[in-house]
């Protein structure tokens, strides 16, 4: 598709299986027109999943979309959090895993205003490897009440949450999206990815008034991984980023046409079927010698790999501790770019842990 959608980073409707729809309160919307603050144009993006290449396949799928013409007090908007989509999120086969993804305070004092933001709902979203996940939220040191939580997560029930009280979320404040991820039955490693049988970690949070920022999250650095891995010296700086590009101008017109051209059928798409890790494929290494010129891609899918205990150890405790890439993007901003700011886990006093009742009949005890 035309390079510059790939600037339309700010979420109007989302939406996952199981999910019935969502609602704003009566004093925020989302503003539809250029001339009320809205976007120029709306892209609808869905992701279709054919593994078995049956035939015949026809979708007829939509959303609806409900508006008033009477404008509400407040703009709403839709922030991502957690881990970026990128196969730096990495899940050794046979695991129960943590995967993790920062909204660090860095991002948050920098774009968020004085008074903060008020949270009215949120979606958790993983993928087939989920079975709990966790949005936590962290200031001054201090963690506060759970903003969203589900220790059953199901991937086919992915409904929107909407809290029972709006909350705020202050500039300064750290939040961190966890998912507890199951690979027990599979025998190779798993990649962040779009993919149904690869994963992501990430939540949803629906707010007010609307700002610029738009992505909120973290991915697993290179330096880390290469720790987790033994790996000490490759043809790439341990720092590279994997999965951006470069920034470049935009030729609008050029691209319009390409665009009329590919929905006429006069054009076709020379775009290839990619996973992003094959990003991995590019990174030969050179030392420790049981590794010397093999890809990070071959390291990783290796069964050989995984049977180091100590290497499964060190990337379990660097994917929660370790040092992380932040993103923090705004509405300007292309969709892939990480920053160079990079983050960890932040020092915080925990919320006490719950008392242990136990369910008899339909009573608490």
């Amino acid at each position: 598709m035309p390079v510059s959608w790939k600037y339309c980073t700010s979420i109007l409707v989302a939406w996952a299986v199981g999910g019935e729809g969502t609602f704003t309160p009566k004093h925020a919307g989302f503003p539809l027109g250029e001339e009320h603050g809205g976007a120029t144009y709306f892209m609808m993006e869905l992701h279709y999943e054919n593994p078995n290449l049956r035939k015949g396949i026809v979708d007829n799928s939509g959303l609806r979309i409900y508006y008033t013409e009477n404008l509400r007090p407040y703009d709403a908007g839709i922030l991502m959090l957690g881990h970026t989509v990128s196969p730096m999120q990495l899940i050794p086969p046979g695991q129960h895993w943590l995967s993790i993804g920062h909204c660090s305070s860095n991002c948050t004092s920098n774009n968020l205003p004085e008074n903060g933001i008020n949270v009215f709902a949120g979606i958790l979203h993983a993928h087939l490897l989920g079975r709990n996940m966790t949005l936590r939220h962290i200031r001054d040191n201090k963690e506060l009440p759970i903003i969203i939580r589900d220790l059953n997560f199901d991937f086919n029930f992915q409904e929107t949450r909407t809290l029972k009280e709006e909350l705020v979320v202050l500039p300064g404040d750290s939040l961190i999206t966890e998912c507890g991820l199951d690979s027990t039955s599979r025998n190779v490693p798993t990649f962040g990815g779009f993919g149904s049988y690869q994963e992501m970690c990430q939540t949803l949070l629906y707010y007010y008034p609307r700002v610029d920022l738009v992505t909120c999250g973290s991915e697993l650095s290179t330096k880390s991984l290469f720790y987790a891995l033994g790996i000490k010296d490759t043809r790439t700086q341990p720092g590279q980023k994997l999965g951006s590009l470069n920034e470049y101008g935009i030729d609008l017109e050029a691209e319009t046409k390409l665009a009329e051209g590919l929905k006429a059928g006069r054009v076709e798409s020379k775009v290839q079927k990619t996973g992003l890790f094959n990003l991995l494929h590019d990174i030969i290494v050179k030392t420790p010698a049981k590794y010397e010129n093999r890809s990070l891609f071959d390291i990783v899918n290796s069964a050989e790999t995984w049977k180091e205990e100590s290497v499964v150890q060190r990337l379990k405790a660097v994917s929660v501790k370790g040092e992380h890439k932040q993103q923090c993007g705004l509405k300007t901003t292309y969709r892939g770019s990480r920053d160079e700011v990079t983050i960890s886990y932040p020092e915080f006093t925990p919320l006490p842990a719950p008392e242990n009742k136990m369910c008899h009949g339909n009573k608490m005890i």
